[in-house]
């Protein structure tokens, strides 16, 4: 699997991504290694992490190989740096609908990928293509990063003084465009469970009934399944055999 690292100015304080991606609103993303998350969005697997004033993320191309989470080496030439070394302040200038074009890197080594930056000396080919604008897309979709949170925050602080208490010790809460089948269904198993039985629920339905796009590491990844594949006369059978429903 090819990893590149591309990375969107957003501060920690729009987009936290360990407390929104683990707080029951989404069941599907799973911590592939140290603070860093993957899941399926729209049938492709994406991986993210973050410092204070970036969200970094890969996405892997549909006609990519995607049977193996080894980094491929870069052909370019970088600066290579560590995945969390970031020197540069915390941003506070808040994300909108105009927000920041994102700075692309690329670069990778024998372990996984790293954070680079192209050195502006160097004469690089243009490695932002139209797959990865397309995968960005749905990431900027997928965390609705045109609304600006810091102003929805200042606004509901003003209207109520509970919220203005508490809202330090959330920042970053966002709510998710989930895809609507899955978050259904998944809404479906929350039914009188905790947080890790419905992951686990949601996660075998997807792997029972979807399709395998890949791994990251040790971990497949499975598209969620259509609502039709669910509606078959054996579903309930098997669904029971994999501790579906009550007992």
């Amino acid at each position: 699997m090819n990893h590149h690292w591309r990375r969107i100015a957003v501060p920690k304080t729009e987009v936290d991504l360990k407390t929104l991606l683990s707080c029951g609103q989404s069941f599907t993303w799973r911590e592939t290694s140290d603070n860093v998350w993957s899941n399926v969005l729209q049938n492709k697997i994406f991986s993210v992490k973050q410092t204070e004033a970036e969200l970094l993320w890969c996405g892997h191309h549909p006609d990519k190989d995607l049977e193996s989470s080894k980094c491929v080496k870069s052909d370019l030439t970088a600066i290579k740096t560590e995945p969390h070394a970031n020197t540069d302040k915390p941003s506070r200038k808040r994300v909108g609908k105009s927000g920041t074009k994102p700075e692309v890197s690329n670069t990778c080594n024998d372990d996984g990928p790293t954070l680079a930056k192209l050195s502006k000396t160097d004469n690089q080919p243009n490695i932002e293509d139209k797959a990865d604008v397309s995968l960005e897309a749905i990431l900027r979709d997928y965390f609705q990063l045109d609304i600006n949170l810091g102003m929805l925050y200042d606004k509901w602080s003003v209207a109520d003084s509970h919220f203005a208490k508490i809202a330090a010790s959330f920042p970053g809460i966002r709510i998710l465009r989930q895809d609507p089948t899955e978050n259904l269904f998944s809404f479906i198993c929350s039914s009188n469970n905790h947080i890790s039985r419905i992951s686990s629920m949601v996660l075998k339905l997807a792997e029972n009934y979807g399709t395998k796009l890949g791994s990251v590491g040790d971990i497949d990844f499975y598209s969620f399944p259509e609502a039709a594949d669910l509606c078959k006369p054996d579903v309930e059978k098997k669904l029971r055999e994999l501790g579906f429903g009550y007992r």
